[in-house]
This record gives C-alpha cells, structure tokens and sequence, in this order.
C-alpha cells in the first residue's frame, strides 16, 4: 500500500493551521520557526510489547522541539499525529506535569484532559490519541 510521505514544509504548512484553530489558538504555542519537523520511519520500540511508534516529540532546550512524524497510510493520520505531538509541546509550554511509571513517560491526566479538548474541539475520535 502506498504511503503518505509529507515534506517537511508541508508539516510546517499543517502545524501552523493546527496552531491557528482552536484549542491550540488559545494555548501558547510556540512558532514554527521553533520546532523542527523530521518524517522518518520510527521503527524503535521502547519496551517489549509497546506498539510501532508513529510520532514522537522531543525537547531540544531554549524553547526548541524536534517532532518526528512517520509515513501513514493516510494524510488524516499524518494530521492526527501532528496533533498529538503537539499536545506534548502544549505540556511542555505549559509547564503541566508529566506522569511517569516505573520512571517512563505515560499519557498522564493532564495529557489526556489536554487530548480531550483538541478532540473535542477538532474532531478527531479520542481514540486515536
């Protein structure tokens, strides 16, 4: 099956118009300048049993942010995964707390409630974040 592979301008193209619609309008999200956008397969798994990783978020320091964002099958996904990275900046900004178990990063509380108004207020079925 082919693969939708956005270029890297196209994912800045798709997280300034995720940043200009509510919830993230009204979050203090930071401009594109500062986070950097890599599409690239994310085949690592973390822990045996986890699923195959489609996006992933990382903080670079002095308010800069690297998003990994994998090929999908579908632009939505592309789309959706954006917005789920950017939920984690949002936590980052925000300065929300991180939940960890056994010292890893889960999608604690203030993730989900964050989670919830962007799937709320964009459409996306909650169960894809």
């Amino acid at each position: 099956m082919r693969m939708v592979r956005p270029t890297v301008e196209q994912l800045r193209a798709n997280y300034e118009m995720l940043r200009s619609l509510p919830p993230f309008s009204r979050w203090e999200m930071p401009p594109v300048e500062r986070v950097e956008f890599v599409l690239k397969g994310i085949r690592r798994r973390r822990h045996k049993g986890d699923k195959p990783l489609r996006g992933q978020c990382v903080y670079l320091g002095r308010k800069r942010w690297r998003v990994y964002v994998a090929p999908h099958r579908e632009l939505y996904g592309v789309v959706a995964t954006l917005a789920h990275e950017m939920v984690h900046i949002h936590e980052d900004v925000a300065k929300l707390p991180w939940s960890t178990r056994r010292g890893r990063y889960i999608h604690g509380p203030s993730f989900q409630r964050a989670a919830d108004e962007v799937c709320r207020e964009l459409g996306f079925p909650r169960a894809c974040f």
